[in-house]
């Protein structure tokens, strides 16, 4: 859905009682990347509109950025997908580089980064709550789901005053693993090489002996020192003595990145010398560019965060600490439950009030019910066929429009159902005053109505006498 922008023929002010601050439009998502830094400077941020991931490579993003990998997600959903998002590329996540961005482009909802750090989530939080002039919902990640909550500094990060718009999630996850198994006969001074996402990795070619645990292990460092894509990088023996194999467990630096080993050439005995190289463990999806794929296709009434699937992640089980840690500072966490990897609860990271955190199903809710309003009232104010009348019949076909959303909401069980001789203030045209008819506003419409909520948890007490 996209944003409408601000109009002063339709000015729709909601609020929700209780629970998060208002907003204004319903719009697209905007991947902020600080790993390629495409600006020639500070506060000069470089936006791309993108509507698929070929975009994404023509603004000179490789298949192994981190930008990439969230768009690849994002864009996950068949056949109901984010028909279009954007890339931002800025120099750091502060207060002045992301008002930079939407000062360069305010037509986005929903924010996503490549950073994983504590420090960076909370400066877009901060920044979304307190700073923006738009107002938009972060969705960030961590996997650090053993470290969420346990300390005073964490607290005063994720459970501030006026965090209600920012969501995080948070799981534990293990980086992609990748063995390169060498099988040879013993032959001396191999000169071996091979790429990394694409990179020969510096300082190769590098010389080793097939059966020998220590110059391989030189190859393993120098594979690890010389890409960041890798974190690690040791040599398994299979067994002692000779022409026997030799495997390199290689382990990527972000679970995020694929890392992929191509390209193996072996320039001495390259006859007998043959390379094996097996994934072991795929890696992490991006859980918060899923989540936003999932949630802003969806149809009135469907989105939450609570309980979703995201295709093609697997949780790593979380401890019941683990899982406290999170839950209880108003993060979420993907997890498996009941046998499903799913997304809980569905809570923004902030809280109303202490223990009292926004549920982001109702920022959803609220903010697609403004959007329908205005588009609902522009449509009505501005017909095909000629004017609205400033009389009782333009007044009763305006407010039939916004009653008209409003019941569509209560037949999707988004809103309570309502009775518009109560809950509805509509003034007459005999009601309004002079100044207002002059200047063609119509003041004065309210409405009092409640949202249904949704049951995410429960209790049983069961007593059975024997």
């Amino acid at each position: 859905m996209s944003k409408l922008p601000n109009s002063t023929l339709a000015d729709i002010t909601i609020n929700l009682i209780g629970a998060a601050q208002s907003v204004d439009g319903f719009g697209v998502p905007c991947i902020i990347d600080t790993e390629n830094v495409k600006s020639a400077g500070a506060l000069v941020p470089v936006l791309t509109t993108c509507y698929s991931l070929q975009d994404v490579l023509a603004a000179g993003y490789t298949t192994h950025s981190k930008a990439y990998v969230q768009a690849m997600h994002l864009l996950s959903y068949t056949p109901k997908r984010v028909k279009k998002f954007i890339v931002a590329s800025v120099s750091a996540l502060s207060n002045a580089e992301l008002t930079a961005v939407e000062a360069a482009n305010s037509v986005w909802y929903l924010m996503l980064v490549t950073s994983r750090a504590y420090a960076d989530l909370q400066a877009c939080a901060t920044w979304c709550d307190t700073v923006a002039a738009r107002r938009h919902v972060f969705v960030g990640e961590t996997q650090d789901a053993a470290a969420f909550g346990t300390g005073a500094s964490v607290l005063s990060l994720f459970e501030a005053s006026n965090r209600t718009r920012s969501a995080i999630v948070a799981r534990k996850v293990n980086a992609q693993q990748v063995e390169l198994t060498i099988s040879a006969a013993y032959v001396a001074a191999n000169s071996i090489t091979l790429k990394v996402n694409g990179v020969t990795p510096a300082g190769f070619p590098v010389v080793f002996n097939t059966d020998s645990d220590t110059t391989l292990a030189a190859v393993a460092s120098a594979i690890a020192a010389g890409t960041g894509s890798i974190g690690a990088a040791v040599v398994q023996t299979v067994a002692g003595g000779t022409n026997n194999d030799r495997t390199i467990l290689l382990t990527a630096a972000n679970p995020l990145i694929p890392m992929e080993i191509t390209d193996y050439v072996c320039t001495n005995g390259a006859s007998q010398n043959t390379a094996s190289i097996t994934q072991t463990n795929a890696g992490a999806g991006a859980a918060d560019a899923e989540l936003v794929g999932l949630l802003i296709p969806q149809g009135l009434g469907e989105s939450t965060a609570a309980g979703k699937t995201l295709p093609g992640l697997v949780a790593d089980d979380l401890s019941q600490s683990e899982y406290a840690n999170v839950t209880s500072h108003g993060g979420n966490v993907y997890v498996n439950i009941g046998g499903v990897s799913q997304c809980q609860q569905g809570k923004t990271s902030g809280f109303v009030a202490p223990g009292a955190h926004a549920f982001l199903d109702t920022i959803f809710m609220r903010d697609r019910l403004e959007s329908d309003l205005q588009a609902a009232a522009i449509a009505v104010m501005t017909p095909q066929t000629g004017k609205l009348n400033y009389d009782n019949g333009g007044i009763r076909a305006l407010s039939g429009s916004l009653i008209g959303v409003c019941n569509g909401y209560v037949t999707k069980g988004m809103l309570m159902p309502f009775d518009t001789n109560t809950d509805w203030t509509i003034p007459d045209i005999s009601q309004v005053a002079p100044a207002d008819k002059t200047a063609r506003h119509f003041p004065g419409m309210s409405a009092n109505l409640k949202g249904t909520g949704a049951i995410q948890s429960m209790e049983l007490t069961l007593n059975i006498q024997v």
